[in-house]
């Protein structure tokens, strides 16, 4: 009975083997080349390009190349013809529309939080949000702090950000009526969803420093 696909694909060790009893005995080693023309494995690796390979295999066991081309035709041309789709967008799209493509490619119909989609966006300047909010490979970050006060324990990522909007939208406003600006020319103090996804990092950086209130 011919082994299916996913049979025949394995995972190895550090040492490109393969072990039972506890380790101590290997049942696969395909740790060389010539081990792996030996055993008849091919190495992941080398899908994209396979010729220096194949040369090998065909120098050490000429036999088997011409089933290694069945192989080569059903699963490695699939491979290297599959067709990746791309989606581009233009500097001037705005961020909006960015954190909305990037929203619906990859959540598959969960919308990813308000937190996410800032903290993609501010990747794309050189600045990890996550790693501020729970520090590097969950350290201790800004989270960690503010969990000390009582009142802030329970405080959530994407509440934080709408706080941050809120400072920062007030300040907008503030400066718009310092202006004489009236009516619909001033600032809304605001903290709704697509007003934080267009958050500038300035603001945050400004507001989000360590708060000095004592609850």
């Amino acid at each position: 009975m011919d082994r299916s696909l996913s049979d025949a694909v394995i995972s190895v060790d550090g040492a490109r083997t393969v072990r039972e009893n506890f380790g101590r005995d290997v049942v696969l080693d395909v740790s060389t080349p010539q081990k792996e023309f030996a055993a008849f494995y091919f190495p992941c690796d080398q899908i994209l390009n396979s010729d220096k390979w194949e040369e090998g295999l065909n120098a050490a066991f000429p036999e088997k190349f011409g089933r290694y081309m069945t192989f080569r035709t059903t699963v490695l041309k699939p491979f290297r013809e599959y067709q990746v789709p791309v989606i581009a967008l233009k500097k001037e799209t705005s961020k909006e529309a960015v954190c909305l493509v990037f929203e619906k490619v990859n959540t598959g119909g969960v919308p990813l939080s308000v937190f996410e989609l800032v903290t993609a966006t501010w990747a794309a300047v050189g600045f990890n949000l996550r790693d501020d909010w729970f520090g590097p490979r969950n350290g201790k970050g800004r989270h960690h702090d503010l969990a000390k006060r009582p009142l802030l324990k329970d405080l959530e990522s994407t509440d934080f950000l709408q706080g941050i909007s809120l400072l920062h939208s007030w300040e907008k406003r503030e400066t718009d009526r310092l202006a004489g600006r009236t009516g619909k020319d001033v600032a809304a103090v605001t903290a709704k969803r697509e007003h934080v996804l267009v958050l500038p990092l300035e603001a945050y950086r400004k507001w989000a420093q360590p708060l000095q209130m004592d609850f």
